[in-house]
């Protein structure tokens, strides 16, 4: 499914390449093709995480009722040059890396120019970050 988010009248809005679901409503997914390299990625991945973040709950709602949400970059291009074919951040503790936020936000860049390597096949399902 195709997703157009306008926030404001005169804000910057989006369009999202595959908005979809999980079965119980309990996770979002969002993939996007980028075949532009631009320096601006990483801030780009912010603010799609806004944007869904706030379609996800209304006014007055607990923050509790964020779901978990993935964004996925496929990219045509190497945008960090370290030859991974999957990048996954995630938020955790700069003084404790075995300390996760736990907010649920995800963020995965495939390299369609990476090497593979063993552990791509299960990287959106990983409890961690390494």
């Amino acid at each position: 499914m195709i997703r157009n988010f306008d926030i404001t009248s005169d804000g910057k809005s989006m369009r999202l390449d595959v908005y979809v679901k999980d079965g119980d409503g309990v996770t979002v997914y969002d993939l996007e093709i980028q075949t532009t390299s631009q320096d601006d990625l990483p801030q780009r991945l912010r603010y799609y995480q806004g944007m869904i973040d706030l379609s996800l709950i209304e006014k007055g709602a607990s923050y509790g009722e964020l779901r978990k949400s993935y964004i996925i970059f496929i990219c045509t291009f190497d945008p960090f040059e370290r030859g991974l074919c999957c990048y996954r951040f995630e938020n955790f503790c700069c003084d404790d890396k075995d300390l996760p936020l736990n907010d649920g936000a995800v963020k995965i860049i495939l390299n369609s120019r990476g090497c593979i390597k063993e552990s791509d096949a299960t990287i959106i399902h990983k409890e961690k970050p390494t």
